[in-house]
């Protein structure tokens, strides 16, 4: 069953009297408990094709499709809801909140999904999730108290609470030195088997790319499918 699926998204910017084209007529499906990578040079477009699909930014033309339904043109508030119950974002800098606990953060997160569970249920579930990823001993410490590799792990809990359909992940290894990022994307990509979340990765980190299930490139307004990892050239 596909949970995200892309359909003739097209995006250009204006540049002096000339529109620069950024995604030309892209296509992508993503299957439930599918972990897939994009790559390609900077300025190729990776973060406006991760916007788009996570209904940041829209698109000129085409369809966003989430759970089978078109969100490509709905309103704003729409999008908002979309995101805050249905979609997990992680970023290539934690954005954790210096003066809350790993726990309050978490708990403050769950509460605001439309279907948040009784404060009972949402304290073992962030357990449930906190333990997956090696942090349970973390739990009371506050931001500054953790390395970055837990930063990142705390970022990849807040993510999956609530049971989003899709994960979109920027970036989520560059900070981080070759042990401890394969151990992230390791830790999503267990995330995303293990619940049966759909996932898409932007990044130029060549190291991980044996860990996703697919690798396409992006270039030049085109998103090419390699027919394996290997084939994944380096990005600078």
């Amino acid at each position: 069953m596909n949970v995200l699926e892309l359909k003739h998204i097209s995006k250009a910017y204006p540049d002096g009297q000339n529109q620069h084209t950024v995604l030309d007529d892209i296509n992508l499906e993503v299957e439930a408990g599918q972990f897939i990578a994009i790559v390609g040079p900077s300025g190729s477009g990776k973060s406006t094709f991760l916007s788009i699909a996570g209904m940041l930014l829209s698109a000129d033309e085409g369809q966003v499709i989430l759970g089978g339904q078109d969100y490509g043109k709905a309103k704003q508030a729409e999008w908002t809801q979309v995101r805050r119950n249905q979609i997990g974002f992680i970023f290539q800098s934690h954005e954790l909140i210096p003066y809350l606990k790993v726990m309050d953060q978490l708990e403050l997160v769950a509460q605001m999904k439309e279907a948040s569970p009784n404060k009972k249920q949402i304290k073992a579930d962030i357990q449930d999730l906190l333990k997956d990823l090696g942090m349970e001993g973390e739990a009371k410490k506050y931001p500054h108290q953790l390395s970055g590799g837990q930063k990142q792990r705390v970022a990849i809990a807040r993510a999956f609470l609530g049971q989003p359909q899709l994960i979109l992940a920027d970036e989520p290894t560059a900070s981080l030195d070759g042990d401890r990022g394969h151990q992230i994307a390791e830790l999503i990509r267990k995330e995303v088997k293990s619940r049966g979340t759909a996932a898409v990765m932007v990044t130029h980190d060549e190291r991980i790319l044996h860990l996703v299930d697919r690798v396409y490139h992006l270039e030049g307004g085109q998103l090419v499918a390699l027919r394996d990892q290997a084939q994944a050239q380096p990005s600078n």
